[in-house]
């Protein structure tokens, strides 16, 4: 580490990529306060504080076709409390099967969901999805034709 990084490091008490993160974030918080859009795209409640401000992707960019643009989308972006953000991608939803009712095996969270939407329209094949999420064939044919999560 060259001397105007260590001394940096020093003035700010914590490295200075750290320091200039934070402030990124700080000036972003207060941009989305004076335009109103620090609403989370989540629960739809205010984003309060800095320190619960969340970015995410609405539509999963790992699963589309094109990763780098999907990533850089910023119509593919949202604010959330991190809390909710984090409820969101690790909650796991039963599915209804093909009789209408919810089978065990069909749990997913809603993130999986899109990404296996996606993977549908690419191409994947369904034993592949099959095997990939643990999931039944009547969850994935529930999913392709845009049937709602059973809450």
């Amino acid at each position: 580490m060259n001397e105007s990084n260590k001394k940096k490091d020093e003035l700010l008490g914590e490295p200075h990529g750290t320091a200039n993160a934070k402030l990124r974030k700080a000036i972003l918080f207060q941009l989305l306060q004076e335009t109103g859009k620090d609403i989370c795209f989540q629960c739809g409640k205010k984003i309060e504080e800095i320190e619960s401000l969340s970015i995410e992707h609405k539509k999963s960019w790992m699963a589309a076709k094109d990763p780098i643009k999907s990533f850089y989308d910023l119509n593919n972006i949202a604010f959330s409390h991190l809390k909710c953000n984090i409820n969101a991608s690790n909650k796991k939803v039963p599915h209804l099967n093909g009789r209408g009712e919810n089978h065990p095996n069909n749990k997913l969270t809603l993130i999986e969901v899109d990404e296996i939407k996606e993977k549908l329209g690419l191409g994947y094949s369904i034993k592949k999805l099959r095997e990939e999420y643990g999931i039944t064939n009547w969850c994935i044919y529930s999913i392709k034709d845009g049937k709602r999560w059973n809450y």
